[in-house]
């Protein structure tokens, strides 16, 4: 959120702390100060204590309908207006009842469809999935002052070993075989995840799993679409029960189907297995609509997965790194860390320190082909480790300019920085040595 300037003035009634493990979906509306949030308290429900004795209390959580539920989300607005009519909160928050699921769907706008809303249960929160991260997308944002870091960059979450599917289906394409059977062994297993992997595409991968079944022990076969999911999340739209990504039917090559899961990679889609389920099987392919467009096929190109751990997220910066035990020095004096990493920078194409330690970058990212993807240009940053812990830990912006289009290389003497951008050898003076360009009173020639 973003308030008045006297910030003063505000009451943080609840706030939050996003990191990118706990963001489950990347809304349209995602930009530069999203980015700037994340690690950082954000207030949720604020409000606004004035000299004549009048309060008020805005409130981000509306937006789900099943959030009103939980009995804890309840009581927070509840509170909120008891105190905003002047009466004293008690102790303990204000009393209230359950809702039951007739209650949760009583008196809801008739919106062309037909969904009865499930009460939220514990289990659903804990398996969600982290949505990946859209570096491409998020290169593009301005720049919003300096950002703190924690772990040199990398995700505040514990090396967990990787995890292999189950069962996956070979690179689909509209010029692959349409349709693949599945078959996983799911005996022992608490949880079922359906993934589609669109190998970074995002290009019309409408997905279909078709005629999803689970078998129990006893030969007992059980559509998985009777079951309610406990999270899903797609590349576009929403996931859907019986239909196509776009509530349209269910087609393969021509041919359509009415039971099945519609979705668009890459999408992750959790349930909770059934007691005594021993095999899940299912076909898969590539929905007609996505497949073909115009009468032309399209670049669409996924991968169907299945496990029954938490797959891994293919975006996570971490998960690109070279293992430190891979490196072998001479001198058992001297060893390889990590000191920074994505998303504290985006593709470096050359570095050098200043004589405090602080390290200068120039970005490459809008290299050839992709030469505008970032079209606010590229960038020349400074990271800091300021609690010297031997880990970056502070990203500062120097200069960002429409002219840098992959810098090729940085020296950095005393207040002079020195870029090479062909063809030009640019030299900016930071006069007040503030880190940061100034045109207004800083130097820049170029030569």
């Amino acid at each position: 959120m973003r308030f008045r300037p006297d910030r003063s003035t505000v009451l943080d009634l609840v706030t939050a702390t996003p990191t990118r493990d706990r963001i489950i979906r990347y809304i349209n509306l995602w930009n530069e100060h999203g980015v700037a949030g994340i690690g950082q308290p954000q207030t949720l429900l604020w409000g606004v204590d004035r000299a004549d004795g009048g309060r008020g209390v805005g409130f981000t959580g509306g937006h789900y309908h099943r959030n009103w539920a939980i009995d804890g989300f309840r009581k927070i607005a509840l509170n909120a207006i008891v105190w905003c009519a002047g009466a004293t909160v008690p102790k303990d928050g204000v009393k209230l009842s359950p809702v039951s699921e007739d209650l949760l769907n009583a008196n809801l706008d008739n919106k062309g469809k037909k969904i009865r809303l499930k009460l939220p249960s514990a289990q659903e929160f804990t398996s969600m999935i982290a949505s990946p991260i859209d570096e491409k997308r998020e290169a593009a944002f301005p720049t919003v002052g300096a950002k703190s870091f924690k772990n040199a960059g990398r995700p505040n979450i514990a090396a967990q070993a990787v995890t292999s599917p189950l069962a996956a289906s070979p690179l689909m394409t509209p010029r692959t075989p349409r349709i693949v059977n599945l078959t996983a062994d799911v005996r022992n297993a608490k949880q079922l995840f359906l993934v589609v992997d669109d190998q970074g595409s995002n290009a019309c991968d409408w997905a279909n799993w078709i005629e999803p079944r689970i078998t129990l022990k006893g030969g007992f076969v059980k559509n998985l679409t009777e079951l309610t999911w406990t999270s899903q999340t797609a590349g576009w739209n929403e996931s859907r029960i019986n239909t196509n990504i776009t509530g349209k039917p269910l087609t393969i090559d021509k041919k359509k189907f009415t039971n099945g899961i519609g979705t668009h990679g890459r999408s992750v889609i959790a349930y909770a297995l059934p007691e005594g389920a021993e095999t899940f099987t299912c076909k898969v392919g590539l929905d007609d609509g996505g497949a073909m467009q115009n009468d032309t096929k399209t670049d669409a190109s996924v991968i169907f997965q299945v496990y029954t751990q938490t797959p891994p997220n293919p975006t996570a910066p971490a998960s690109a790194l070279v293992s430190e035990d891979k490196f072998h020095l001479a001198d058992d004096d001297l060893e390889v860390t990590v000191w920074a990493t994505t998303p504290m920078l985006q593709n470096p194409t050359n570095i050098d320190f200043d004589a405090e330690g602080r390290l200068y970058v120039a970005e490459g990212v809008n290299y050839r082909h992709a030469s505008n993807r970032r079209p606010e240009g590229d960038r020349i940053l400074i990271l800091s480790d300021t609690d010297k812990d031997g880990m970056a830990d502070l990203q500062e912006i120097f200069t960002q300019e429409k002219n840098l289009a992959s810098p090729l290389g940085i020296t950095v003497l005393e207040n002079q920085i020195i870029v090479a951008q062909p063809p030009d050898l640019l030299v900016y003076t930071d006069t007040n040595r503030d880190r940061k360009f100034d045109p207004a009173t800083d130097k820049r020639e170029a030569l």
